[in-house]
C-alpha cells in the first residue's frame, strides 16, 4: 500500500540576488542599481554582494502605491 504525502511547499528566500528582485519586478539591472544607488530599495551586503529582501521589495512597490494615490486625489 503506498502513501501519498503532501509536498512541502518550497521555502521563501530570506535573501534575493540582483538578478532574482529584477525578474520579481520585471525591471533591468541597470534600473534595480539606479533604485538601490537613490536609496529608493534597500539592500544588506554579504561577502560583497548586494542582496534584496522580499520584505523589502514589498515595501518598495507599496511606496509606488502610495505615491500613485497622492496623485490620483
Amino acid at each position: 500500500m503506498t502513501t501519498i504525502q503532501n509536498p512541502i511547499p518550497p521555502a521563501t528566500p530570506r535573501l534575493l540576488s540582483i538578478n532574482d528582485a529584477c525578474q520579481t519586478l520585471g525591471i533591468s539591472r541597470w534600473t534595480m542599481y539606479q533604485l538601490i544607488n537613490h536609496h529608493r530599495i534597500k539592500t544588506v551586503r554579504v561577502l560583497g554582494r548586494h542582496l534584496i529582501t522580499p520584505e523589502d521589495l514589498d515595501d518598495f512597490v507599496e511606496q509606488l502605491r502610495t505615491q500613485e494615490d497622492h496623485r490620483d486625489a
